[in-house]
């Protein structure tokens, strides 16, 4: 039922879309022209350092063909666009509640980490609109859970499914599960917090949260771009291939002031600082070094501003979320005890 209702909620985040404006017109979502025509027309033509983000527009294309014809003046394909990034969404700020519940064992509190990622300048201004980074957040959220609930079997499914939503995907997997897997100490408590033992994995379960994925993103994406360019592709060479002769600082420098990323953050790392402490250490450690590797791929690339922004909140959105719903909401742990 709470999975409905987020869902509900990002289909009328994501409303504009489908009528009142085209993604493909508004400056910032310049991306979403190469996306629609993905879904469209598939990559044979699109932008080639676009084409190989296929996992939503493939599944898009279904939903739009069905809904054309039945859904009035809404563009069909940006319908499609929207129920597949709501589930992705919706989804992500599900298993946040989940794991807020596990960690303060308070339904109000848990919800309204939800409700605070929900909320975001990004989700209804960038992932709810007609563009892809949905799926990477999701990914990324989806190995959190997984992480600290031991279910290491779906590892290499999330970084499969998020290879195939983003090529960006593999180089922040790898330094997220390389700094989750080097800081796990498998505690079972953390800061004031009361946590439960249950939802931390054995250690020798957890040497699995780094070659696991890494090895499944680094093959996917190498079969993806092979298939798609019709000839073998190594992921260091498509790297090359986006690496500009120069403007590196200048661009870090750009998109580190970049004003999206200041809509991002502006009022969500200012109430989740001060929680942070109280969450698992690993979670930290992991978010931390994805965020260097984020800025260190729009450093390499030479990439415009606000290219930081949407990995930045997929890698640390949940996690500031749950920390500001943790200081909003009073938790401080030491009136619980354990179970």
């Amino acid at each position: 039922m709470k999975w409905l209702l987020f869902f509900l909620i990002c289909l009328g985040l994501g409303y504009p879309t489908l009528n009142r404006y085209d993604p493909r017109n508004t400056g910032g979502l310049s991306d979403t022209t190469t996306y629609y025509e993905l879904a469209t027309q598939g990559p044979e033509h699109a932008d080639p350092q676009l084409k190989y983000r296929l996992l939503i527009p493939e599944l898009s294309r279904p939903i739009a063909n069905a809904a054309r014809g039945h859904i009035g003046t809404w563009d069909p394909v940006f319908f499609g666009f929207l129920v597949v990034n709501s589930v992705f969404t919706a989804s992500t700020a599900y298993l946040l509640m989940i794991v807020g519940r596990r960690f303060t064992r308070n339904e109000a509190t848990a919800l309204l980490a939800a409700a605070i990622y929900l909320l975001n300048f990004e989700v209804s201004n960038i992932r709810l609109s007609g563009m892809v980074d949905s799926a990477e957040g999701f990914c990324l959220m989806a190995i959190v859970w997984t992480l600290l609930t031991g279910r290491t079997a779906l590892l290499a499914f999330w970084a499969i499914l998020g290879t195939l939503s983003r090529e960006t995907f593999v180089p922040l997997v790898i330094a997220f599960t390389a700094a989750w897997e080097m800081r796990d100490q498998g505690r079972s408590t953390n800061g004031g917090l009361i946590l439960d033992k249950s939802m931390w994995s054995p250690a020798p379960v957890v040497k699995a949260a780094f070659l696991v994925p890494s090895a499944a993103a680094l093959l996917t994406i190498t079969a993806l771009q092979s298939a798609v360019s019709g000839h073998l592709m190594l992921p260091w060479q498509f790297a090359a291939d986006l690496h500009p002769a120069g403007g590196h600082l200048e661009a870090l420098y750009r998109n580190v002031i970049d004003q999206n990323l200041l809509y991002v953050i502006i009022w969500l790392l200012p109430l989740g600082l001060p929680r942070l402490k109280n969450l698992p250490k690993p979670w930290l450690a992991a978010c931390s070094a994805a965020t260097l590797a984020d800025f260190a791929l729009v450093t390499w690339h030479s990439s415009v501003p606000g290219a930081a922004a949407r990995p930045l909140f997929s890698i640390a959105g949940p996690l500031l979320s749950l920390s500001a719903a943790i200081y909003l909401s009073g938790e401080t742990g030491s009136e619980r005890k354990h179970a």
